[in-house]
């Protein structure tokens, strides 16, 4: 699929911008209420009822008669500065005791469930940051607005959209988590280029790996707005843990990146020109983060070319995930630092 930026503002933004700088004033508060604004009754009606059972209690509002109401003030961006952090905490227990947050369907989904997603890869961004030594609150909002495209549509097409609409909402350099998410960043003479290759959509014509097993694409070929802004742009570590937390998060809980290929998969066939690569870069992704983790500067690449089969590359790919995996239960997971950062501070 050919992403293509509509909005000229919108475009102009994203092809002259080689960094930005995710950690300013806008908090997770603001952007949970970003995520949950505009979506209709429904996608929401279970945390309203949730949040009118014990809301008044807490003194942030006078008066609640019916869910309904909360779903209103929500509407009309209710000021009193406990009202985001509250919801965000009823949110959370909802997904904890692995409910939804509302009951409209769209289709055989629930309407909900890119919202808990996003929600998920929140709390797995501020862990993962508190374990690097970055911003915990700057990491847990990207993980909030990373899918917020998927108000628009619900194809690839919610990278671009996503960029679009926080633009337009004036969120400027958050805007740039819509695009790099789905994209992981290639080291290359000391710089994180994020490659035009996504997991589970077709590669663009033209992509191919060259002699070297790097990703590249032949010299005529027809690129897109998304190719030339990754051609610029350059990752950084916020860039880095969204991608690998988006492939360990979904909209119940958070699981292995390899399982979570598996569940990728099970929804669209993979591309045979691009889902190897894509396995490889994974698999160095996480390697080089267990490294930085582990405060090891030893990171050796596997090279594409070097590996003999698929079934040698999905070998590979589960025993890093299992690898990853138990590092993060053992040494991440149990701090819990999310239940630090996600309440009221």
């Amino acid at each position: 699929m050919y992403l293509k930026i509509e909005d000229e503002k919108s475009k102009k933004i994203a092809l002259n911008t080689k960094s930005i700088n995710y950690e300013n004033n806008i908090n997770e508060y603001d952007a949970f209420r970003l995520l949950i604004k505009d979506v209709g009754y429904e996608t929401i009606n279970v945390l309203c009822e949730k949040a009118a059972e014990t809301i008044v209690e807490t003194g942030i509002v006078e008066k609640i008669e019916n869910p309904q109401e909360i779903y209103s003030l929500i509407t009309n961006d209710y000021k009193h500065p406990d009202f985001y952090p509250f919801l965000l905490e009823k949110a959370y227990e909802l997904i904890h005791e692995g409910q939804k947050l509302g009951t409209r369907m769209d289709g055989k989904h629930n309407a909900s469930s890119w919202i808990s997603h996003c929600l998920i890869e929140g709390e797995l961004m501020g862990e993962f940051a508190s374990a690097i030594g970055l911003d915990p609150h700057t990491a847990m909002k990207l993980g909030f607005l990373h899918d917020i495209g998927r108000k628009k549509v619900h194809n690839f097409l919610h990278t671009v959209r996503g960029f679009e609409y926080l633009i337009e909402e004036g969120y400027i350099n958050e805007a740039f988590c819509a695009l790099t998410h789905s994209f992981i960043p290639i080291p290359k003479d000391g710089i994180n280029k994020g490659n035009r290759c996504a997991i589970g959509d077709p590669a663009i014509d033209g992509f191919y790996i060259n002699e070297k097993g790097e990703g590249v694409f032949e010299e005529n070929a027809k690129t897109d707005d998304v190719k030339l802004f990754l051609d610029n742009y350059e990752y950084n570590s916020y860039d880095f843990i969204l991608n690998l937390a988006d492939l360990m998060a979904i909209s119940e809980k958070v699981i292995s990146p390899y399982d979570r290929v598996l569940n990728i998969y099970s929804k669209r066939e993979p591309d045979p020109r691009n889902s190897n690569f894509f396995k490889i870069s994974l698999i160095n992704s996480f390697n080089r983060f267990l490294n930085i983790l582990e405060g090891k500067n030893n990171y050796e690449p596997v090279n594409i070319i070097d590996m003999k089969s698929q079934e040698e590359i999905d070998l590979l790919l589960h025993t890093t995930s299992d690898s990853f995996m138990n590092y993060y239960l053992n040494n991440i997971k149990k701090e819990n630092p999310i239940k630090k950062i996600s309440l009221n501070k």
